[in-house]
């Protein structure tokens, strides 16, 4: 089988990879042009031209896709499959007519959900219960062709009551794999179907399974587990779909949700929002644009936090003092890394509902630390009151 594949960072890898590795011949590579990077703006190459030029594939850069030219020697490859993960732009019309088996997205969100630029972080602001890729035959729309094929990954979330004790939203038992089934529903809960033999997929409908997500997950750490979920499904698929024993299923655009492209400007703190919304975008903006307010005029960036269902009296933005009498042994099973030790006491933020409890904060100039060890170098800093974004 011919294959071109079109990706550009390093999300796209894992499926490059993946179709080397099945033994498919990837008659070219397509990314975006090398962009400039840093204060001397130095060309440097993407995570799949990087990739492509040591495996030796043929690498392709057009500044658009959208030239007569580039359509004619697409068209001179001969390819049967186009796959596109994470390309960065929309292919055109005639392009998608090329290949005999159609062009096909691996996308990193349970379709019609999270259609767009920023799925994975839209999946953590939302605070979805679930999360995955889709495998999708690409038409003239955003995100909008039928699904052959999706991988289900339960999201957890954590929230520290008033009691102490740490709850953990789940889901599901996320450490036991189900069989592969026919979806049968929405995206809020995995759904158990007729078993099948080990190994099989149904002919001709979307399939899932689950798969363990650990808590205090961010863009960057999903963004690295649905990359290697979607080069497996990439694979599973291919076979099936070109031996038309997948049937298409056409999204409901009743249920489909758009996600916008992010900016710098999203990171800002905005302390009249809720302890648990506040932590969503804490991970959400995670590694870009991060999520930062100001202090004592510096930025501070918030690198890790953790909403308490607790609440004091004082204005949104306002630090104080948390003390949490509650013993190392009823935490560490459950928490986060950072969350590990003995909670005797730390810092958090008054929102409109609860506390934004902070775990790991950076000033200006200054390297990233564990909040008690800021607090105890930065005394002044419980009790002062932080801006709020003005958007």
């Amino acid at each position: 089988m011919r294959i071109i594949f079109m990706g550009t960072p390093e999300f796209a890898v894992p499926s490059l990879e993946a179709l080397r590795e099945a033994g498919y011949e990837i008659v070219a590579v397509y990314a975006q042009p090398d962009k400039p990077v840093g204060r001397g703006q130095r060309q440097i190459p993407s995570a799949v031209k990087r990739v492509a030029e040591s495996y030796g594939l043929p690498m392709l850069q057009p500044p658009t896709l959208k030239r007569p030219e580039e359509k004619e020697r697409i068209a001179e490859l001969r390819p049967d499959v186009i796959v596109v993960a994470a390309f960065g732009e929309i292919l055109p019309l005639d392009i998608l007519q090329i290949p005999l088996h159609g062009c096909l997205n691996v996308h990193p969100s349970l379709l019609p959900r999270h259609r767009g630029a920023s799925p994975i972080a839209s999946a953590i602001l939302s605070g979805d219960k679930v999360t995955g890729v889709s495998i999708m035959l690409m038409d003239k729309g955003m995100d909008t062709g039928p699904v052959l094929t999706q991988e289900r990954m339960p999201m957890s979330f954590t929230v520290i009551p008033a009691s102490a004790g740490i709850q953990v939203g789940m889901g599901v038992d996320s450490r036991r794999s189900l069989p592969r089934t026919p979806i049968r529903g929405g995206n809020d809960i995995p759904v158990r179907g007729r078993e099948l033999r080990q190994g099989q997929r149904p002919p001709h409908l979307p399939s899932q399974s689950l798969v363990s997500i650990s808590m205090g997950d961010t863009t960057a750490s999903l963004t690295e587990q649905l990359s290697h979920l979607g080069a497996k499904l990439l694979v599973e698929t291919l076979p099936p779909w070109v031996e038309g024993k997948i049937i298409p299923q056409a999204q409901d655009n009743r249920e489909a949700t758009y996600s916008r492209i992010i900016t710098k400007q999203d990171g800002e703190m905005d302390w009249h929002l809720s302890a648990i919304e506040l932590e969503r975008r804490v991970r959400a903006f995670q590694p870009w644009p991060g999520c930062y307010t100001r202090w004592q005029g510096k930025l501070l960036k918030v690198i890790a936090a953790v909403p308490f269902g607790i609440s004091q009296s004082g204005k949104p933005g306002q630090v104080v003092n948390i003390n949490l009498p509650c013993p190392k042994r009823d935490i560490t099973p459950l928490s986060p890394p950072l969350l590990k030790g003995d909670l005797g006491g730390f810092a958090g933020v008054q929102t409109c509902e609860g506390i934004l409890g902070l775990l790991e904060i950076q000033l200006e100039g200054k390297k990233p630390l564990k909040i008690e060890d800021f607090c105890r170098g930065q005394k002044e800093f419980i009790g002062s009151l932080l801006p709020s974004s003005p958007h």
